[in-house]
């Protein structure tokens, strides 16, 4: 994939009725390619995952890839990341489902960095259906940045928790 320019200041800007460089339809070429297809990943766990209960927030594992255009997940190592290779603003979205269980609250959140939680929802837990949570959340992220989906429950025991989707999306310069 294409890198869009580093800065926009060093596109030249030629005067009037001077033609442009080589270089400069170069740039141009670049960014409309770069903007026809930005970074984006969207992953998912093809079976459930057992979260014990308390508020200790886990890491859910992602082990099927719909989409990764710029290299930001692995199915072997760090599973649970997605890991920003271009910065930018992103939008986190992400979509869990929980057992169901009418007993306690069911929590996600998205985690950048192993250490900054961003909070999606808190709901209460259903007997007879699944408790789904979906959200997102538009985050400044640089090259090295990774993010996870977190979750809690307390149910009093473990529950299965299934991410349907987690995705990552370029959607401006920061």
């Amino acid at each position: 994939m294409a890198s869009p320019p580093a800065d926009l200041n060093t596109i030249e800007n030629p005067t009037a009725g001077q033609p442009h460089t080589a270089a400069w339809g170069d740039h141009v070429r670049t960014w409309v390619e770069f903007l026809a297809s930005p970074p984006r990943c969207s992953v998912s766990h093809s079976t459930t995952q057992s979260q014990s209960s308390g508020t200790t927030l886990n890491a859910l594992n992602a082990d099927t890839e719909s989409i990764d255009t710029d290299s930001m997940h692995s199915t072997s190592v760090n599973t649970s990341r997605i890991t920003i290779n271009t910065d930018g603003d992103y939008l986190l979205g992400t979509v869990v489902s929980y057992a169901a269980n009418g007993t306690g609250n069911r929590a996600v959140a998205f985690r950048v960095n192993g250490t900054t939680d961003y909070l999606v929802d808190i709901r209460t837990g259903t007997a007879t259906n699944s408790t789904g949570i979906s959200g997102s959340l538009v985050l400044p992220l640089v090259t090295t940045d990774y993010v996870e989906v977190v979750t809690w429950q307390t149910s009093g025991g473990a529950l299965n928790a299934t991410l349907t989707q987690f995705s990552a999306r370029w959607i401006g310069r920061t």
